[in-house]
Order: structure tokens, then sequence, then C-alpha cells
């Protein structure tokens, strides 16, 4: 303790300080890539999405819209997996929202409707007899356009079910993912 003076103080003072300035630079370093790699996935999904006809817009990171989507180009199979969102408006007790994760561009639509309405729903065990009326498989499948009319309502396009998802899109313009 007698050697313990001012100038050892100011010594450990510094060591310190440099220590959080370097993890702080490296932290910054670290987010800077992330946000690089991020960046990168996202252009290669949009290219992806141009080579094969479809316009995809995609929203600023801080959108809910943006934040929400799981839509990605899979290298190792050339596809694209597409998030989608099902809304059920003749679902009993009002309308229910659905999404989908992970739907290879080569599904036809009927197949992704019939994954939710034979999926067992934790938690949520009157989804199904919310969705009874569409089990018979008498429904038409619409197609959210990203455009609006003089209202600002928005309008639906007729799609056919035995469609595959990558013919449903390719000529159309989708906002981070498609409505149904």
């Amino acid at each position: 303790i007698k050697q313990f003076d001012e100038s050892v103080l100011k010594s450990d003072y510094h060591f310190l300080h440099n220590i959080v300035r370097e993890s702080d630079s490296a932290n910054r370093d670290l987010r800077a890539t992330k946000r690089r790699k991020i960046r990168g996935r996202v252009s290669e999904f949009k290219k992806k999405c141009e080579e094969r006809g479809i316009r995809i817009k995609i929203m600023p990171s801080a959108m809910n819209r943006r934040q929400v989507n799981t839509s990605h180009y899979d290298r190792k199979r050339d596809k694209v997996k597409w998030h989608i969102e099902w809304i059920f408006q003749s679902a009993l007790d009002g309308e229910l929202r659905v999404s989908n994760k992970n739907v290879d561009e080569d599904t036809t639509l009927n197949d992704a409707i019939q994954s939710n309405l034979s999926r067992k729903w934790p938690g949520k065990a009157s989804t199904q007899y919310r969705l009874k009326h569409y089990v018979s498989g008498a429904y038409t499948i619409l197609m959210r356009n990203q455009t609006c009319n003089r209202n600002g309502k928005p309008v639906y396009s007729k799609v056919e079910p035995s469609a595959r998802l990558c013919d449903v899109l390719k000529g159309r313009e989708v906002v981070e993912f498609p409505e149904f």
C-alpha cells in the first residue's frame, strides 16, 4: 500500500478505460458485420425474386412487416422460401390471421392452405373449429394486390388453388411477403 500513489491510480484508471473503449469498439464492429451480413442476405433474396419475375419491396428494418417477415433464399436448394399470411375472412367469430413460415416456392396454394387446416395448434383448440368452413374445400383464394382502389381499400385478385406459389407471384408486386 505504501507503493500505491497517484501515478499507479492513473495507470490503473487508463488501463480500465482502454478496456472499456476496446470492448465498445469490438461490439460496434460485430454489429456492423451483422448488418452487412443481413443486408447481403436481403439483397440476395431480392435478386432471386427479381430473377423469378417477382417485384419485391423490402421495408425499412424498423417496420413491423419487415420484422415479422421470414422470407429468404435457400442457397443450398436454390429455392425461395416464403413467409405467407393467410387471412380467413369467413372464420367463426370473425377474421382469423395465420402465418406460415418457410413455404417452398414450388408448393401449391391448396397444399399450403391445407397444412393450416390440418395442423394442430398448441393452446388454440378452437382454431380448427373456427376454420371448419374451409375444411370442406369450398373456398376461393384471393391474393391481396399492393395497389389500393380510390377509397383506399385493398384490391384482391382471384388465384387458382392448384397453382404453384412461384407461378402466382410471377409478374406481381409483393411487399415483404404475400397475403392470401
